[in-house]
């Protein structure tokens, strides 16, 4: 999963550094026991990995933020607006950018809830 992982984190502006190994795996460890504990199960099922991916990269990239170790360049890029007629997008800048940041990534970690309770078994 860690190759998805990375993988994703491309697609959201972030080159993976040999030294982010060891967190992406800690921050992957925390999300999945919160998946299993919360459902109830010992396995990671097939229609939850990619809730797993963006959460595991939501929280990475909040991490590296609040560390001071995102560049403006990672951080800008956020979309601020989509148009879908003749396709248009439009993407934050200035000051609103960190505000677009933390929104987005807090909407990669959280909101699954319903995703998860298709999932969730009963402990006796």
């Amino acid at each position: 999963m860690i190759e998805k992982i990375i993988s994703r984190l491309q697609l959201l502006n972030y080159e993976v550094k040999d030294n982010d190994i060891f967190a992406l795996k800690f921050v992957l460890q925390k999300v999945e026991s919160h998946v299993k504990n919360f459902c109830n199960i010992n396995e990671i099922p097939v229609g939850l990995e990619n809730v797993v991916i963006d959460s595991v990269c939501g929280e990475f990239l909040l991490q590296k933020k609040a560390a001071g170790q995102l560049t403006g360049a990672q951080i800008d890029g956020v979309v601020k607006k989509i148009k879908d007629g003749d396709t248009e997008v439009e993407f934050a800048t200035g000051g609103d950018t960190g505000t677009a940041f933390d929104s987005y990534m807090n909407n990669l970690t959280s909101g699954h809830e319903e995703c998860l309770l298709k999932y969730r078994r009963l402990c006796w």
